[in-house]
């Protein structure tokens, strides 16, 4: 990795701004018209969290605070440290850190993918015309990797990273110890996560559709398969290599799948008409999501069991990660309508 000369104070980077999508609920705009944004030093200052009434008992449901307008909590490590975005009051969106019931600004103007076990965070940033992969450790870290746009979307606990680079073709690359390469540069797809053994997941977009394949450290590569039809798409690995996403069947459907031993199992459920597994801790519990014909279902299956998550208390409802400890984020909505992050740890 190089390391960027950008080291201005604790977990505060400024960059500059990067269009990266419109900011939530609130109706952030689709384009950070900021340039050179600094930061601001209401968002230097830490936001403190909210215990909140779920009404059930089954978890403690805590909103993690807030910067800017909109938040939302990407990814939870096992010291139970989460990052997200938020939303400036330009539209652009920048990325926070919350640790034992504070919540701080880290990054401006880029996006986080993932946290590992000691809080080093992936993601990515603009870097002149094109977006640049970065990991934050002590400090902000690049990667050498052939010029044009990358992307960093896996950190395992020993700080090895994976993500996607574009150069002649859309690549995957890995990353240990500052030592970067191209992963299997014949397969034109990108990775997006590392287990503890360092198998690797892997998108890859075909004619006849997205596949998802797992290589192994021996340099196996395998098809993931699918429920019937021609896409699958994995979204999480565990450190035990089952993986989970979403596959489509013969009658078009989507389904949430499990994959394990080279198998793939669907855990839809009569009534579903989407489902996807969002995620998947070493414990074996999946978090999911479905559409029903009385809306949106968040479910945990454990073994076999399907547990209604609806019942956080919480009137709007969108998750997107879970640890060993089985807490689980995602975000919510304010009494303005803005999103807000929130971290439910079972009792």
């Amino acid at each position: 990795m190089e390391k960027t000369l950008r080291q201005i104070g604790f977990l505060l980077v400024i960059v500059a701004s990067l269009n990266l999508g419109a900011c939530g609920g609130g109706g952030g705009s689709d384009v950070d018209s900021s340039a050179d944004t600094q930061t601001t030093s209401s968002a230097a200052q830490p936001h403190l969290a909210e215990s909140i009434d779920n009404g059930d008992g089954a978890y403690d449901v805590t909103l993690l605070g807030e910067l800017g307008t909109d938040n939302q909590a990407v990814a939870i490590n096992d010291a139970g440290q989460v990052v997200g975005h938020y939303c400036s009051p330009s539209g652009g969106r920048n990325v926070f850190f919350w640790s034992n019931g504070t919540m701080r600004h880290l990054v401006e103007s880029a996006r986080v993918t993932d946290i590992n076990r000691t809080g080093e965070i992936v993601g990515w940033m603009k870097k002149g015309s094109t977006s640049e992969a970065f990991v934050y450790a002590d400090q902000l870290y690049y990667f050498d990797l052939p010029p044009g746009a990358s992307r960093a979307y896996g950190i395992d606990d020993e700080g090895c990273v994976v993500g996607r680079c574009y150069a002649k073709s859309e690549n995957s690359f890995f990353d240990a110890d500052g030592e970067t390469r191209i992963l299997v540069p014949e397969v034109f797809g990108y990775a997006t996560d590392i287990s503890a053994s360092k198998q690797i997941l892997i998108k890859v977009l075909r004619q006849d559709g997205f596949h998802s394949l797992l290589l192994d450290s021996e340099g196996t590569l395998v098809d993931l398969g699918s429920l019937g039809a021609q896409n699958t798409q994995a979204e999480d690995l565990n450190n035990y290599g089952q993986v989970v996403g979403w596959s489509q069947t013969r009658s078009g459907q989507y389904h949430a799948f499990l994959w394990e031993n080279g198998e793939m199992i669907d855990l839809s459920r009569p009534g579903w008409s989407f489902s996807s597994a969002l995620a998947i801790n070493d414990s074996g519990q999946i978090l999911l999501k479905a559409s029903t014909a009385k809306g949106t279902l968040i479910t945990l299956w454990d073994d076999g069991e399907y547990t209604d998550l609806n019942h956080l208390g919480l009137d709007y409802v969108e998750v997107t990660d879970m640890n060993n400890q089985g807490q689980i984020i995602g975000w919510t909505t304010n009494d303005d309508g803005f999103f807000r992050a929130f971290l439910a740890t079972p009792l």
